[in-house]
């Protein structure tokens, strides 16, 4: 018995989904795969080509005043020192850029302070900035260096605490506000070169804060000591194992892809539009509702067959005789066949 095109199941729609599952998977598994095995490779095959170090460091002296109760004129770093003897502060600050290889490059920096002031928030348990007030301690230098390979920077700097220290106590005392107060010292840095057509550019910052408005302080120096910055270039070979990997993942994506191209119409139920179906479609639009589809063939033994020339006439043979036109579509041959029945004879016209 033949199946009718127009009567044919559509795939099971879980055998759909899974098709659909497998797909995706033969395509962008092995794309994943690929990126990763190629980005592995690149890590690992890595090659330093120029490196540098960065070395940040501060020292600094208190200088205080007269007093009955410590003799020192000075103390040095790392100490816990009273507000109210302090009479000054002297900041060194060392910055270091060093390298491999020489190269040019062109830098600049600056020493700027702010005064801050900040509550805290009880609702987020974090510090909210309230107040603050900018200085420049030190005017931008620019400077440069041609086949070197590095540069130095070294400078010296006098805090005047007492000032700070008052302008944080007549602020609070007119407005009634209780923040925790400091200055913040920052020496910025920026450079920016070339090697072998690597760019370096690179913004830095060496940060100290002194805290204001309270009895006794000690100095926070806000800045990692050491850096190390590389520029590698990648030496990407192939191993064996790689290639092998990167092969299987490519025969895999094209199996897919095969696969995909072969039943995507099955999968979303896509019919071939051929001039035959496009003729019977046309058929269909316009006369459907006197022409009735079977799934089997009609019986022609005993019966007196005739054959119509085209469907129109087949259209006035059922205008005069009212019998519906029978329709049968063969999915082996691509044939559609028009019958109509009268008695003992058949009239038949067939699309193929």
């Amino acid at each position: 018995m033949e199946e009718s095109i127009r009567e044919r199941k559509k795939l099971n729609l879980w055998l759909r989904v899974i098709l659909i599952i497998i797909i995706c998977m033969g395509i962008f598994l092995p794309i994943i795969g690929i990126i990763k095995i190629t980005s592995t490779i690149k890590n690992n095959n890595k090659k330093v080509i120029y490196s540098s170090t960065i070395n940040r460091n501060s020292n600094y002296k208190v200088e205080l005043y007269d007093n009955n109760y410590i003799d020192q004129k000075e103390m040095g770093a790392d100490h816990i020192y009273i507000s109210d003897l302090v009479k000054n502060i002297k900041f060194d600050l060392f910055y270091t850029y060093s390298a491999t290889d020489k190269t040019d490059l062109n830098y600049s920096y600056d020493i700027k302070a702010k005064l801050c002031g900040e509550n805290n928030n009880n609702a987020t348990g974090e510090k909210d900035l309230i107040w603050e007030k900018d200085y420049t301690l030190m005017e931008e230098k620019n400077k440069s260096i041609n086949n070197a390979s590095g540069f130095n920077i070294t400078e010296n700097i006098n805090i005047d605490f007492p000032k700070y220290n008052k302008e944080v106590s007549d602020f609070k005392r007119q407005f009634g506000i209780n923040l925790d107060t400091y200055l913040k010292i920052t020496m910025n840095i920026k450079y920016n070169g070339n090697y072998k057509d690597n760019k370096i550019n690179k913004t830095d910052k060496v940060i100290l804060e002194i805290p204001l408005g309270i009895q006794a302080f000690s100095i926070k120096e806000n800045y990692d000591k050491k850096n190390t910055y590389n520029i590698y270039k990648n030496n990407n070979l192939l191993t064996l194992n790689n290639k092998l990997l990167i092969s299987i993942c490519i025969i895999i994506f094209i199996a897919t892809s095969v696969l995909a191209l072969l039943t995507y119409k099955a999968i979303f139920n896509i019919k071939p539009k051929s001039k035959y179906t496009k003729e019977l479609d046309k058929i269909l639009k316009s006369y459907g509702e006197i022409i009735v589809e079977v799934t089997t063939p009609v019986k022609t033994k005993n019966y007196n067959i005739i054959n119509v020339k085209n469907i129109e006439e087949m259209i006035d043979l059922e205008e005069e005789l009212r019998i519906p036109i029978i329709l049968y579509e063969s999915i082996y041959k691509h044939t559609a066949t028009f019958t109509i029945t009268y008695n003992k004879t058949i009239y038949k016209y067939i699309l193929n």
